[in-house]
C-alpha cells in the first residue's frame, strides 16, 4: 500500500482514507489496535509518521501480479511493452529492415549483379584457359632428348668417366693409389730412418755411464775430495790454527793479559782522576763552573 496524503492526525484517528488501493473489506481502528474485520490474523499496525511509512506486524505480503488491474497485488506505473518483448519473434519487430534474398539464403546465385565467371574460374583447370600458349614437347617432358637442335655431347659428357676422355694423359700408379710404395725410384732408407732408434744408428759412439745417468758417482777417475769440499764447514778443515778465545768471541773480556786500567780510562770523568790539581772558579756566563 502507498500513502497518498501527508496529513495525519494523532494515531490516524481511525481515518482509513489516507491509503490508496486499500481493500474495502476491513476498516482501521485507533493506532495500536487489532483489525476489526477482514482477517484478525493480520495483527496490529503502528504508523511511523517520522519516516512517512506504515509498518505492520504479522501481515503476510501478497506477491505482485503483473496482470492485476486492481487490488493490493496490482503493479503501478507499469511500462507499456511491445509485442516482441513477450513473443521474441523477429517478425514482431517494428520498422524491420528489408533484407535481400541473398541476405537470407547466403547463396552466390542469389546475388544481384554478380560477375560472369569463366569456365576456368570454376574448374581451375589449365585446359579450360582461353588463349593458352602452345607448349613444346620438352616443355611437358623436361627431357633433353626432346630439345630441338640440341648439341651433340661427347661420351664423357654423358658418362663423366675419366676413361672416356679423349687424349687423357697416362697417369702413374701413384696418381691414383697415393701410396709411397707406388712411387718409382724411391730412396733406400736405413733402419734408423724407419725406427728412429739410437740403437739402430750405425757407428754410434760408445757412451760412458754418466752420459745417460747424469750421476757424479758414475764419473771415471774421480778426484779424492777432502771432507771440507762436500761439508763446507770449518770443523771439517784439517790443520786448523789454534785460535785464541777473542778470535771467536770478539769481546774485550775474552782477551788475556789485559792491562789494569784506571777508573778514569773508562768513565772519562775529571773527578775520577788521581792527583788532580785544585782549579779556581771562573765566570762562564751567568753561572759558575769548575774548570
Amino acid at each position: 500500500m502507498s500513502i497518498v496524503s501527508s496529513s495525519y492526525s494523532s494515531g490516524l484517528g481511525g481515518n482509513y482514507y489516507g491509503f490508496s488501493d486499500a481493500p474495502s473489506s476491513f476498516s482501521i481502528g485507533t493506532a495500536g489496535s487489532y483489525l476489526t474485520s477482514y482477517n484478525s490474523s493480520f495483527g496490529s499496525f503502528t504508523p511511523d509518521l517520522a519516516n512517512t511509512r506504515v509498518s505492520m506486524s504479522g501481515y503476510s505480503q501478497l506477491p505482485a501480479d503483473w496482470a492485476a488491474v486492481s487490488g493490493v497485488t496490482r503493479i503501478l506505473y507499469k511500462p507499456t511493452l511491445s509485442t516482441v518483448s513477450s513473443t521474441g519473434e523477429y517478425t514482431d519487430l517494428l520498422s524491420l529492415p528489408l533484407i535481400s534474398t541473398a541476405g537470407h539464403s547466403g547463396l552466390y546465385s542469389d546475388l544481384i549483379g554478380q560477375p560472369v565467371i569463366s569456365t576456368v574460374g570454376h574448374t581451375g583447370n589449365y585446359t579450360d584457359l582461353l588463349g593458352q600458349p602452345v607448349i613444346s614437347t620438352v616443355g611437358h617432358s623436361g627431357l633433353c632428348s626432346d630439345l630441338i637442335g640440341q648439341p651433340a655431347f661427347s661420351t664423357v659428357g654423358h658418362s663423366g668417366l675419366y676413361s672416356d676422355l679423349v687424349g687423357a694423359p697416362a697417369l702413374a700408379p701413384v696418381a691414383t693409389a697415393g701410396t709411397y710404395a707406388s712411387l718409382y725410384g724411391t730412396p733406400v732408407i736405413s733402419t734408423i730412418g724407419h725406427s728412429g732408434k739410437y740403437s739402430d744408428v750405425i757407428g754410434a759412439p760408445v757412451l760412458g755411464t754418466i752420459a745417460t745417468s747424469n750421476n757424479y758417482g758414475d764419473l771415471n777417475n774421480l778426484p779424492a775430495l777432502a771432507p771440507v769440499a762436500t761439508a763446507g764447514t770449518y770443523s771439517s778443515l784439517t790443520g786448523q790454527p789454534n785460535l785464541a778465545p777473542v778470535a771467536i768471541a770478539g769481546t774485550y773480556a775474552s782477551l788475556t793479559g789485559q792491562p789494569n786500567l784506571a777508573t778514569v780510562a773508562t768513565s772519562g770523568k775529571y773527578t775520577d782522576s788521581t792527583n788532580a790539581p785544585a782549579l779556581a772558579l771562573v765566570a762562564c756566563g751567568n753561572s759558575w763552573h769548575v774548570c
